[in-house]
């Protein structure tokens, strides 16, 4: 969702799939802030969960946090 004629921006992203009593889940929300065309400054918050169990092998994988990121582009 843009706002202020896109200099400030609202951003989120879900996927996930669940199968079998797999699963494998990747979000993100953020907020982003353009004060140039060129420059973009945006942080928020991350997640990325894979639970996958086969057999007698089991992979358990839990990660999440802030971030902020700088993007120039050209």
């Amino acid at each position: 969702m843009g706002i202020l004629k896109d200099i400030l921006e609202a951003r989120v992203l879900v996927t996930g799939i669940e199968y079998s009593d797999n699963t494998a889940f990747d979000g993100q929300a953020e907020i982003s802030f353009t004060p140039f065309p060129f420059l973009d400054i945006h942080g928020g918050y991350r997640f990325l969960k894979i639970d996958v169990e086969e057999d007698d092998v089991k992979f358990d994988f839990d990660n999440s946090g802030l971030y902020v990121g700088l993007t120039i582009s050209f």
